[in-house]
């Protein structure tokens, strides 16, 4: 088998009856004249075969996705995911040239990406997340995908933004003026009092984690009628069938922090009394009042 030269093609090969061209340098692009000889040596018989090989170039037409949604984090949250963007798309077809992308992801001055922003090629997804402020800031990032070894990049439309931002660091804890712990009073062996007192709080940056801590008179609160606490939400629940707390009256501080906050005021507390009574002996007799109509009257 020939082209014209001596031996074989290299971009081609022969296993039994099948032909396989694999080409892969420019100078192989042209049409090529091959010669297919056959030989049956223990019949003497000999067989040639003409016929040509075109091998051209594919050069593609690359159509680039829409590019991922914006990505916006703070500084010590939990990481943030984009959703998968579309994959690349070209023209001829993988059928026709078999060409495959291969993702990479730059700033869009072709600088490696922070530490803070990860690109997984496989899944196409970008996570973001970090606890070093010196990562916050604005960056832009640039999709590049290249068709197997060919560098054919695409930077045009495939840029989106990711904001790092450390606001956390400064979120204020403020108690809302009017809203204060009002005191309040649980009746033993009566269904469980549960009073949510996050609304009392607010903070700066609402997206900025916050959590709640409770004391009962400057130390930690008893379980034996504090029944749950809700460190995520400030919900306390107070429930009690025993009397040995009738005529007891607590002191309970609720401290609302920003987790992730350094400010003065990065934490806010406000108390209240709570006061618990045995109902039956708070109860107050009210004694009948008879009418003029005594039974007896009926026998006058």
């Amino acid at each position: 088998m020939s082209d014209g030269t001596s031996g074989v093609p290299a971009y081609l090969t022969l296993s039994g009856k099948t032909l396989t061209l694999t080409p892969t340098l420019t100078s192989q692009i042209g049409t090529h004249n091959i010669k297919l000889h056959v030989d049956l040596t223990p019949f003497s018989v000999t067989h040639t075969e003409d016929f040509q090989v075109v091998i051209s170039e594919c050069v593609p037409t690359i159509t680039a996705p829409t590019a991922p949604t914006a990505i916006v984090q703070e500084v010590g949250l939990p990481a943030v995911t984009s959703t998968a963007f579309a994959d690349y798309t070209y023209l001829p077809s993988a059928a026709t040239c078999g060409f495959a992308f291969t993702y990479t992801a730059v700033q869009s001055d072709n600088s490696v990406l922070p530490a803070a922003i990860t690109f997984d090629p496989s899944s196409k997804v970008f996570t973001v997340v970090t606890t070093d402020s010196a990562q916050a800031g604005i960056y832009t990032v640039k999709i590049k995908a290249t068709l197997d070894n060919v560098a054919v990049t695409i930077d045009e439309s495939v840029t989106f933004t990711v904001t790092i931002n450390d606001n956390c660091k400064n979120d204020e804890v403020t108690l809302t003026a009017g809203t204060e712990i009002a005191d309040s009073t649980f009746y033993i062996e009566t269904p469980a009092l549960t009073t949510t007192y996050s609304a009392t709080f607010t903070h700066t940056f609402a997206q900025c984690p916050i959590a709640y801590s409770l004391k009962e008179n400057t130390a930690a609160y008893s379980s034996a009628f504090i029944t749950n606490f809700d460190t995520t939400t400030g919900v306390i629940t107070i429930s009690t069938d025993s009397l040995t707390f009738d005529k007891v009256t607590k002191t309970l501080e609720v401290t609302c922090t920003s987790s992730l906050s350094t400010h003065t005021n990065a934490a806010v507390s406000d108390s209240f009394d709570l006061t618990l009574k045995d109902e039956c002996w708070d109860s107050v007799l009210t004694a009948p009042v008879l009418t003029a109509n005594y039974p007896w009257d009926l026998y006058a």
